[in-house]
């Protein structure tokens, strides 16, 4: 997409539409599955568009911050019911917003799943935000190196 961007400036948009959701199969394996996401955590800095490296930097900011809201709600005495309520109200954004979306493209939300991805996707974010770093992968038989600019 980055190469089709600079090729076609200003020719790549949001295609808003429910009808131009993709689905493809999930990948054969634990293995293939955690190499894609390392390709894919490997190229926020490579790219030169600054929104994307904002975006990188803001979900590796946000899941660290719920990752040590979560930390001093179980160490925590007296700011207990701050903590609680920040943590509280930070998932009743993300649950309004996958919802709201989700409903958009004809899908339903399961409360329960949306729970444990809140409770694990910020281990499953700094994993593969980090490791996409430092990590050297495989994808589609070739081997990659964590790039650097």
């Amino acid at each position: 997409m980055h190469k089709i961007g600079q090729y076609f400036s200003g020719g790549i948009h949001f295609a808003n539409d429910p009808a131009s959701l993709v689905q493809t199969q999930a990948l054969a394996t634990w293995e293939d599955f955690k190499n894609q996401r390392l390709r894919w955590a490997s190229k926020w800095k490579v790219g030169n568009r600054p929104a994307t490296r904002f975006a990188a930097l803001a979900v590796l900011v946000l899941q660290l911050s719920q990752l040590y809201l979560i930390f001093l709600t179980l160490n925590a005495s007296q700011t207990l019911e701050i903590l609680l309520a920040v943590v509280f109200f930070k998932a009743l954004a993300e649950y309004i917003f996958i919802t709201t979306t989700r409903k958009y493209f004809g899908l339903k939300t399961s409360v329960i799943g949306f729970l444990l991805s809140f409770i694990l996707y910020p281990f499953y974010a700094l994993y593969f935000g980090l490791a996409g770093n430092f990590k050297n992968f495989e994808w589609k038989g070739r081997s990659y190196a964590p790039q650097t600019k």
